[in-house]
């Protein structure tokens, strides 16, 4: 079996995630001094188009929630000549419900070890973070951010079976609290995120200007000093680049 995932790890093969993963592959990578994987697929419609109609509390101090909160007042400033005042009262104390293109990602990570790392310390842990996509271009800066204004659309932690990711009973409180999962050797899990697409009215548009992803890693150990190259406990950033569009 270890010489399955070594192989895996060498080819940076995916694990088999049946219907968990997407069915647009968008791009892959690896850390190899940790040991871990990251595959990310999107999922899409039939008619590639993005709109869903979402939740923005303008409350929100997320940066994800403020711009589609500042969205969603825009369609309502551009309907105020229609809406009556009654309306508009119930406007005012209900949630703001407004259509926004909004993609869903799948980030499928996994822990196949590394050679220099014993299996005491090849423990790999994700810590809480906004997933983003980074959309710059050469003349401005942009990132498209983890929607959070809407609880149906939160960030969701799954096993590849689908069912809900659950911290082991084992794992200490303060590792709970800080991380968004922890891998021990051999473990898989998938990110299920959706994220804001601003100016993406189809996944299309989506593709050519999002340029990769990326995720926070914390591995190693205080024993660590072998192969894996780490002295201690690192957090380090695994950017996943984007494949694309034909």
């Amino acid at each position: 079996m270890k010489q399955i995932y070594r192989r895996m790890h060498s080819d940076n093969v995916p694990p088999d995630c049946g219907s968990v993963e997407g069915n647009v592959f968008l791009g892959q990578a690896r850390y190899s001094k940790l040991g871990v994987s990251a595959w990310v697929t999107m999922i899409e419609r039939s008619n590639k188009e993005t709109l869903r109609s979402i939740a923005a509390h303008a409350s929100s101090s997320s940066t994800a929630s403020a711009s589609a909160s500042t969205s969603c007042r825009d369609d309502r400033h551009n309907s105020n000549s229609r809406m009556s005042s009654r309306s508009y009262l119930e406007e005012e104390w209900a949630d703001e419900y407004c259509k926004q293109p909004i993609v869903e990602l799948r980030i499928v990570v996994q822990n196949t070890g590394n050679t220099g790392r014993s299996s005491s310390t090849s423990m790999v842990s994700v810590p809480e973070q906004l997933v983003s996509v980074d959309a710059s271009t050469r003349r401005r800066g942009e990132e498209l951010m983890e929607l959070q204004s809407d609880a149906r659309f939160v960030k969701k932690i799954a096993n590849l079976d689908g069912t809900p990711y659950v911290y082991p009973a084992s794992r200490v409180l303060e590792d709970i609290e800080s991380n968004l999962f922890q891998l021990r050797l051999f473990e898989s899990v998938v990110i299920q995120t959706h994220i804001h697409a601003r100016g993406c009215s189809t996944t299309t548009k989506f593709r050519k200007k999002s340029k990769f992803t990326k995720l926070l890693l914390c591995g190693g150990g205080d024993g660590d000093k072998g192969g894996g190259g780490f002295g201690g406990s690192v957090t380090v950033p695994l950017v996943i680049p984007f494949i694309p569009p034909p």
